[in-house]
């Protein structure tokens, strides 16, 4: 008999678990330990699904994490991002994260000492932060031959607005939008796209106009 919480997935008569609270998460040695019920599980065409839970190995605290695999079987689910493990400590959702029909995973979050970021996966293991407070941001490239010539303002927060309220974020094609704010008081929307050019790393593309640039130094 089973006391807590679990995220099921299937057919009218054919209900499996998919991530149960206080078993192994993604083959251990972590385990579930509350899931994120306030941003539920997602799920794409291709039958992969994304979920939040915070997770715990019984001696430390539990900590933030993002995961995601095919929807039928729980072997296959991985970490996708987790807090000390790619992310920030103390990072918390602000939303739920989305996956596309190509399994990219989107979602931001705030850190510990409040700054919000935007991140991308996908479901073989690359991570990647898109833009976040505090960046240097690209707004414009101006005059190719003038480097003085460039528009670059730092990031005061990012506007996101609510994919519970049918809000996306995330293309097929793999684009990302999001708005800015500067710290001048300036805002704008940008979409950065990306690709894979080998395994474990991820590249950021411009898309229109917009270039991370670099992050601020502390």
């Amino acid at each position: 008999p089973f006391m807590g919480e679990a995220i099921y997935f299937g057919t009218v008569g054919n209900i499996l678990p998919v991530a149960v609270i206080g078993q192994e998460a993604a083959g251990g040695p972590l385990i579930y330990d509350e899931f994120v019920t306030n941003f539920g599980p997602m799920l794409n065409d291709a039958g992969q699904i994304v979920f939040a839970a915070f997770v715990s190995d019984g001696v430390n605290g539990p900590r933030l994490a993002i995961l995601a695999g095919d929807a039928t079987d729980p072997e296959t689910h991985i970490f996708v991002a987790q807090e000390n493990g790619g992310l920030p400590s103390g990072a918390t959702l602000q939303d739920a994260p989305l996956i596309n029909n190509a399994g990219d995973i989107a979602f931001h979050i705030v850190d510990g000492g409040g700054d919000a970021s935007l991140w991308l996966a996908t479901v073989t293991g690359d991570l990647a932060r898109i833009v976040g407070t505090g960046d240097q941001f690209l707004v414009d490239a101006g005059d190719p031959e003038n480097e003085f010539d460039d528009d670059v303002r730092e990031v005061l927060s990012l506007k996101m607005g609510s994919n519970t309220d049918g809000y996306q974020y995330l293309s097929d094609n793999g684009s990302v939008v999001f708005g800015l704010v500067f710290t001048d008081g300036s805002e704008g929307i940008f979409t950065s796209n990306i690709v894979i050019p080998e395994p474990g790393s991820l590249a950021l593309l411009a898309g229109a106009g917009a270039l991370l640039l670099a992050r601020r130094r502390r």
